[in-house]
């Protein structure tokens, strides 16, 4: 099992500003599936490293993004399955 770090959403508009936002900052993250065990709201999520969560909060706060959630989720990754953009 491995640890993957989303930030959830309420809607798409939220995720691609985040997403675009932490681009320009050089902080990687990688548009994914929300995970359907923790959101049932918007479909999209942003998965990232543990090493940037903090970075990652502060620019939330800064520019004031509204996301549902930061979640950590023990997962196995299927090679097959789990395609992201």
């Amino acid at each position: 099992m491995e640890l993957k770090h989303y930030i959830l959403f309420h809607n798409h508009t939220s995720g691609m500003a985040l997403y675009q936002g932490l681009k320009e900052e050089n902080i990687k993250t990688v548009i994914s599936p929300a995970p359907r065990s923790v959101s049932t709201c918007c479909g999209m999520s942003l998965i990232f490293l543990k090493e940037d969560e903090e970075r990652i909060r502060n620019y939330i706060a800064l520019h004031h993004i509204e996301v549902l959630d930061i979640v950590h989720i023990e997962q196995n990754f299927d090679i097959n399955r789990h395609r992201f953009c």
